[in-house]
């Protein structure tokens, strides 16, 4: 199936990310969401404390979301109850299936996954970066909001 078969199936289709941290037995901590919709290019970036009781992004029968580890956000869409969305793609299931039994010279995590097929990305060394000045935040907003 190509990308515009598709995206004919959807109304929307919403590139998603999720990070949040384990606690013994108990739910995660949601650190943050941000998404973007492939079609009309809207997207968001939310912190724990901005999220609302539904997730910010469509789930029906009519949406699908396509995301790299689909673990993250699905423990994401449960931590907060959220209902779990209809249709789903795991992008990284899908290159594990492609790369099955060959060599991945940049791993078969994301950063890989973009180099196996020549595309763009930020460098560990930058992603690396990117986390620890998010985690700084965190502590910053969680700090202020006592609610983490």
């Amino acid at each position: 199936m190509t990308r515009n078969e598709l995206l004919l199936l959807f109304d929307e289709v919403w590139g998603v990310d999720a990070e949040w941290l384990p606690k013994p037995g108990e739910r995660p901590n949601v650190l943050c969401v941000a998404g973007r919709e492939l079609r009309s290019g809207r997207s968001f970036a939310l912190w724990f404390d901005e999220l609302g009781p539904a997730p910010p992004y469509p789930i029906g029968k009519r949406a699908l979301l396509v995301s790299f580890v689909f673990n993250a956000e699905g423990t994401c869409h449960l931590a907060r109850d959220w209902p779990l969305p209809a249709h789903v793609i795991d992008l990284s299931a899908e290159f594990r299936n492609i790369t099955n039994g060959r060599l991945v010279p940049a791993g078969k995590g994301l950063l890989g996954a973009l180099a196996y097929f020549g595309l763009d990305s930020i460098g560990a060394k930058q992603k690396d970066e990117m986390r620890n000045a998010s985690c700084e935040v965190l502590r910053l907003r969680s700090r202020k909001s006592r609610t983490f």
